[in-house]
């Protein structure tokens, strides 16, 4: 399934980007560190979910980490469920979460 890309730059330098599936898995939600704490996380998922509407895609879900949950939840996200996951090693946390576009 192919993804919708955003990408904010500030002087032609990429400062960040989100990747949204057709189906509202949003993939990806990346700021760069030294660009964290400007709104760039906040124009791109406006703008993911302004893509999202226009395909008529009624939710969007995806897997946060521990240090963005408190910013999806900001934004309308639901905590679906809390998962661990091993990567090369290493268990993490993540959590599924969800929002509706349109009422249910």
């Amino acid at each position: 399934m192919k993804n919708q890309t955003f990408v904010a730059k500030i002087k032609e330098q990429i400062v960040g980007f989100a990747d949204i599936r057709a189906d509202g898995y949003l993939d990806r939600l990346y700021v760069h560190k030294d660009k964290q704490r400007l709104g760039i996380a906040s124009v791109l998922l406006i703008e993911t979910e302004k893509w999202a509407r226009k395909k008529e895609i009624t939710l969007i879900w995806t897997f946060s980490s521990i240090t963005a949950r408190g910013f999806f939840e900001r934004y309308g996200f639901e905590l679906i469920e809390e998962e661990n996951v091993e990567r090369k090693g290493v268990l993490l946390t993540r959590f599924k979460m969800k929002k509706m576009l349109i009422e249910e």
